[in-house]
Parts: structure tokens; C-alpha cells; sequence
């Protein structure tokens, strides 16, 4: 294992290198949800966020074909957003009387995921309460460019198919 110290700058750079690879280089999205997010600062991940948003989302979503490693970076994307987690309540393996549960956790395909976790979710049927800021109290991006800002406000792209992500982004809608 190599241990290495970069900034977020040589990391986007990084993280651009394995996108545009192979098939055999799509776990970085794993790695970013689990390992890298939890040490970045708000600014680094809203910096990151919004540069796989503008320069990344096409490789993947661009074209009319599946690219591999597509559902995963739409997943990384979903965890790296800072408006798409809430604090959730739930009761262990769902039974009533079970032991519960707080955890923090982000949105994505419809399932709450546990934070740094890429395949920990938790059933909705599980779930006894959702806390998310209020409206209007949203988190705001610390970066974000004039015209993009509905990349920041639609936590609805994250729960899409990947095919109805690429249609949309292919007729321009997101």
C-alpha cells in the first residue's frame, strides 16, 4: 500500500486519469465513497463535486450506450453531493421491537446508503424517520457556476435508472 498526500487539485486530475480508462480502473468510485470523502473538506468536495459534474458526467452519460462503471460513478456522485444525506432512524432487521438505529446516510436508486459505505443500505421499510434540513436551509454549494445550479438542486437524478440519467442528459434535460 502506498500512502500519498494530495491536494484536491492533483486529485480531480487523478480521478479523471481512471475515468477515462479502462474497465479495470472504475473502482476509484468505490474508493472515493469509502476511503476519500471522509478526508476532504466541504470546499475540496463541492470543488471535486462539481468538477465530475461538468467534465466526467458526459463520458459516462453523454453517449446513447452504457460505458462501463457508469451506475458506480452515478453512485459516487450521489455520496460526494452534501445535500443528499439525512440523518435516518431505523429498527433493526425492520421488526417492531427491534433495537434502533441512527445513522447518517445519503439517497441514491432509491435506498438510503449508510455514509462511507458503497453496498451498506438500509430498507426503507426499516426506516422510522427521516431528518433532512429544512427547505430553505438547504446546504449551499461552496462552488458552483451561473446556470448549473439546478446540478445542485435536483437530488432526483441520483434515484433514476442509469438509462433514464443518460436519456436526460443526452435531450439536455439535466
Amino acid at each position: 500500500m502506498i500512502t500519498m498526500v494530495l491536494d484536491w487539485h492533483d486529485f480531480l486530475f487523478a480521478i479523471e486519469g481512471f475515468a477515462r480508462g479502462s474497465h479495470l480502473r472504475q473502482h476509484i468510485w468505490h474508493e472515493i465513497v469509502t476511503k476519500y470523502i471522509s478526508q476532504m473538506s466541504d470546499r475540496e468536495r463541492d470543488n471535486i463535486w462539481f468538477f465530475l459534474r461538468r467534465d466526467i458526467w458526459p463520458i459516462f452519460f453523454k453517449g446513447k450506450s452504457n460505458v462501463c462503471g457508469d451506475d458506480d460513478f452515478l453512485h459516487c456522485m450521489a455520496a460526494m453531493q452534501r445535500n443528499n444525506y439525512a440523518t435516518i432512524v431505523f429498527r433493526e432487521n425492520g421488526r417492531t421491537n427491534g433495537r434502533r438505529h441512527r445513522a447518517y446516510c445519503y439517497r441514491f436508486q432509491n435506498t438510503w446508503h449508510v455514509e462511507n459505505r458503497f453496498n451498506t443500505f438500509v430498507p426503507d421499510e426499516w426506516v422510522d424517520s427521516v431528518s433532512r434540513p429544512e427547505k430553505g436551509k438547504a446546504l449551499q454549494p461552496l462552488y458552483i457556476e451561473k446556470g448549473k445550479e439546478s446540478w445542485w438542486t435536483n437530488l432526483d437524478v441520483y434515484n433514476l435508472p442509469v438509462s433514464e440519467v443518460r436519456k436526460m442528459t443526452v435531450e439536455k434535460m439535466i
